[in-house]
Order: structure tokens, then C-alpha cells, then sequence
């Protein structure tokens, strides 16, 4: 839609509503991910880990808003003005798969995001944890994947950035 390139199709599997496993494909950007709990994940076909930035103002996050923002307990404005000031820099790309990918490979620190639906969260959320991340709600808790409210990270920035989404 629109032309943007930031789009893909993510397949993955869950047990007991936990993520255990996930499938990535971006073709426009010609890249894809794999990954399972236990096995490694890879981008294109080469392994890869999460970031190794422990510091927040050196991160780079992600994060995306709800396309109904009536709400201001859970449009995520409030959240994105705490954390902008304190953080290298915020992306948006319009895909909770790929942030939660680029979470996986390095190349976000973190990505948080409100009001997702399941389907929206379980393939990438399969790769951040066997390639060396946290993951949880935006309460500190285990993630409920059918309520849609995440953070994925590096895991050294995690509780930081916690403090700064939660309110």
C-alpha cells in the first residue's frame, strides 16, 4: 500500500499461546528469517543474535501506533515523547513482524508497540527469544500475544525502556 517496501509475510507457530517458532519473508527487501525455540535464527540464510548496545541513549528502537488513536491510554503517544529524548533514535517501519525481526538480528535494540493482533506478533516474536532477547508485556509480565501489548529488546535495555513505555 502506498508503495512502501516495509511489508511481509510471517507464518508462525505457537504452544500454550507461547511463540516456538517463526518464518519471515520480506520480498521487496529481499530478505527473509527463520527461526525455533532451541535452534538458532537466520536472516537469509546466516545466523544471527540481537544487539549488544547496554546503553539506552545509544539505542536505536522501533515502535508503531494504533490505527484507531482515540484512546490516549493506549495510542502510544505519550509513551513515543518519553522515550524519544532518551534514545538514539525511534523508527517506524508499519510492520510488527519486521521490527520484531530487526529486533532479533541487531539491527533495532528494542521495539515496542500497543494493540497488536496475535497474527501481527507470534512469528517475530519466535525469533527474538532464541536469538538472545527478552520479550514481555508493557507491564514487566510474560507476554499475552492475544492482547497485543509488547515489548522485544536486546534484553540489557529492557527494563530501562519498561520504566519509559509503561504508564
Amino acid at each position: 500500500m502506498h508503495g512502501h517496501f516495509f511489508f511481509c509475510v510471517s507464518i508462525g507457530v505457537a504452544e500454550a499461546g507461547q511463540p516456538v517458532a517463526g518464518a519471515v519473508v520480506a520480498p521487496a527487501l529481499s530478505s527473509h528469517w527463520l527461526g525455533w525455540q532451541g535452534g538458532p535464527v537466520l536472516r537469509n540464510g546466516e545466523p544471527c543474535r540481537v544487539s549488544s548496545t547496554a546503553r539506552l541513549d545509544h539505542a536505536l528502537v522501533a515502535t508503531g501506533f494504533p490505527s484507531d488513536r482515540s484512546d490516549p491510554a493506549t495510542n502510544n503517544f505519550e509513551a513515543f515523547t518519553r522515550v524519544k529524548p532518551r534514545v538514539r533514535g525511534v523508527r517506524r517501519c508499519g510492520s510488527a513482524a519486521l521490527d520484531l525481526c530487526l529486533v532479533a538480528d541487531g539491527t533495532y535494540d528494542a521495539y515496542w508497540e500497543r494493540r497488536l493482533n496475535a497474527w501481527d506478533l507470534m512469528a517475530g516474536s519466535a525469533l527474538v527469544l532464541p536469538a538472545g532477547g527478552s520479550l514481555s508485556a508493557l507491564d514487566g509480565t510474560p507476554p499475552d500475544l492475544s492482547v497485543g501489548h509488547i515489548l522485544a529488546s536486546n534484553g540489557q535495555i529492557h527494563d530501562e525502556l519498561l520504566t519509559l513505555i509503561t504508564y
